[in-house]
């Protein structure tokens, strides 16, 4: 080999050495940044369970509460395989939070109970022994996108709450009612599709309402259910239901093109 293809070969082997140096050196960094980001961990059979504003940031979970940077409980599968608890608990806080993109199984899917401030997006819950979202004392709080098939109670089931919004969300097969709302004020209810229920798709009972565009056909009861109730419901769907499409009992009530 001549002098000039040795300096050729030292330099392009010089060159290789650097490049595959610098690969490995900037793959070690990113995999020890990778390693270095905390998430909240939980067993797959372990509940979240908040009892505080506090407890949001104790247990890991990023955001300061604010409206503008909520504490955010995101991607999460949790079944609690034993049905002694609800997936996922939250009670006696205000500060904001969003749960979205979870799976969930227990005795309930999510638990909230006097709380203001949540917001429940894009998350499926099966086969609970319960309710899929039980809301007691709440308000400000937004449930969309969330889908409830086969539980053994009610797949929404709201109690004395204020200002509640249950947008874009499907129940089917739900032992008792799609939908469930006691004791309740300013409650939307709003493009849902509420059907194949063994009761009603929609259950109201002293509460006020605004009924629109929801799929409430094909349930063993009545599509929509209302007693003792203030509503407006407009351009909903019930038909193919066992009873009535929709039957109104000691209620005020605008219908419309449903």
């Amino acid at each position: 080999m001549t002098t000039h293809n040795k300096r050729t070969f030292q330099l392009i082997f010089s060159l290789t050495l650097l490049l595959v140096s610098t690969f490995t050196i900037n793959h070690a960094m990113i995999t020890t940044a990778e390693q270095n980001i905390q998430f909240p961990s939980f067993a797959p059979d372990t509940p979240i369970n908040v009892t505080s504003n506090a407890d949001f940031a104790s247990q890991g979970f990023s955001g300061s509460g604010t409206y503008a940077d909520p504490y955010f409980l995101d991607a999460f599968t949790i079944n609690v395989s034993d049905y002694s608890s609800a997936a996922i608990i939250i009670k006696n806080t205000d500060a904001y939070f969003t749960i979205t993109n979870s799976i969930l199984s227990g005795e309930h899917g999510i638990w909230l109970e006097n709380v203001g401030n949540g917001t429940i997006i894009a998350s499926t819950i099966t086969r609970t022994n319960g309710t899929g979202v039980s809301l007691y004392t709440c308000e400000n709080v937004t449930l969309e996108s969330i889908h409830c098939s086969g539980n053994n109670q009610s797949a929404f089931y709201l109690v004395n709450c204020y200002d509640i919004r249950v947008l874009h969300s499907t129940a089917s097969d739900s032992l008792v009612y799609g939908l469930h709302v006691e004791s309740s004020t300013f409650i939307s209810i709003a493009s849902n599709s509420f059907t194949e229920n063994v009761n009603h798709g929609i259950y109201l009972t002293g509460s006020n309402n605004s009924i629109i565009d929801n799929d409430c056909s094909s349930n063993s009861g009545n599509g929509i259910y209302l007693i003792g109730s203030y509503n407006s419901i407009i351009d909903n769907d019930c038909s193919s239901n066992s009873k009535d499409g929709i039957f109104v009992g000691n209620s005020v009530s605008e219908v419309r093109n449903s």
